[in-house]
């Protein structure tokens, strides 16, 4: 009788112990830890559909607008939320205006988020509209930007071009591409395992950050005369190549620069690598011929000596 009061004692202790090593280790977790594991499990929980970030603006020195930006939604996909994929690749390229195989290879990766492009990349408000209207499940618009030229191609080999995914290639759109980018934001949507989206639960938004504005000692008005003033020689002469500069003698500032042929900033895909690519005044090298006489002068006004037509020697006092 004793020996099973003796083991009855033991086990109830020995529960008891059990007990408060799990009270403590949930204690644990939900107090210390609770915070990491949340976290991780909403990383598990999120897709994130990325939203791009507004370029910084780009103006001239008298503070008139050279570059901007404005709104070019994009299209998205979570395949697993996607109940017919038969019926919503049909939809999209009847809408975008594409072959269905050309969707078809987004709809087969096992991924979590699938950006369609460039077939669903950049799409105008009117399509956007069509696409948000045919109730896809598993299709999401997001709020990209693509730049704004309001002068069109003026100042183009200057400015440089901007790729697909909003990154600067060429022209100071390069240089200064880590003050212009900005910060992408993102649409976050909770989904279990599976991909499937929980119930009405909705994900919070996370704010793209917009870039730093730069400003030029360009002044636009003299660049577009400049560019007018070449694209009637180029018309008249038929050259192969125009450079053109105009600088502020006292502090040497670039007023205007540009170069021939030129190309369209929105479309240079369709023009070869050796026009977009190259700013010629920056570029290309020729020798300067009579052009140094300027300098010869300048030399000699300084030094104050000249010779009158008869040869004989005179100074500037």
């Amino acid at each position: 009788m004793k020996t099973i009061r003796k083991r009855t004692l033991i086990i109830l202790y020995l529960c008891v112990i059990g007990f408060i090593v799990i009270l403590a280790r949930v204690g644990y977790v939900q107090i210390v830890k609770g915070s990491a594991y949340i976290e991780r499990a909403f990383d598990l929980w999120t897709r994130n559909i990325p939203v791009s970030a507004k370029r910084g603006k780009i103006y001239d020195r008298n503070g008139k607008l050279i570059v901007g930006n404005t709104i070019a939604p994009t299209i998205s996909i979570i395949p697993k939320q996607i109940k017919d994929k038969e019926y919503t690749m049909n939809v999209l390229s009847t809408l975008l205006g594409v072959a269905k195989s050309d969707l078809k290879k987004h709809f087969e990766k096992n991924v979590s988020v699938e950006i369609i492009k460039p077939e669903g990349k950049n799409i105008t408000l009117d399509m956007a509209k069509k696409v948000i209207a045919a109730d896809l499940d598993g299709v999401y618009i997001s709020g990209d930007v693509v730049r704004y030229y309001p002068y069109g191609n003026t100042l183009s080999h200057v400015l440089g071009i901007v790729g697909s995914d909003n990154q600067g290639i060429t022209g100071l759109e390069y240089i200064y591409d880590d003050y212009l980018m900005g910060n992408f934001g993102s649409q976050n949507i909770f989904t279990d395992a599976h991909g499937n989206k929980i119930g009405d639960l909705t994900g919070d938004y996370t704010t793209p950050s917009s870039g730093l504005d730069l400003y030029l000692t360009i002044d636009i008005d003299i660049q577009i005369t400049l560019e007018r003033l070449m694209d009637n020689a180029l018309a008249y002469y038929d050259p192969q190549d125009i450079i053109g500069l105009v600088m502020k003698p006292q502090t040497s500032e670039v007023l205007a620069m540009a170069s021939r042929p030129n190309f369209d900033l929105k479309n240079y895909q369709d023009y070869d690598q050796s026009i977009f690519n190259r700013n010629l005044p920056i570029w290309m090298s020729f020798e300067p011929g009579s052009t140094f006489k300027i300098v010869t002068y300048a030399a000699g006004l300084e030094e104050g000596v000249f010779k009158t037509s008869e040869g004989v020697p005179f100074t500037v006092q």
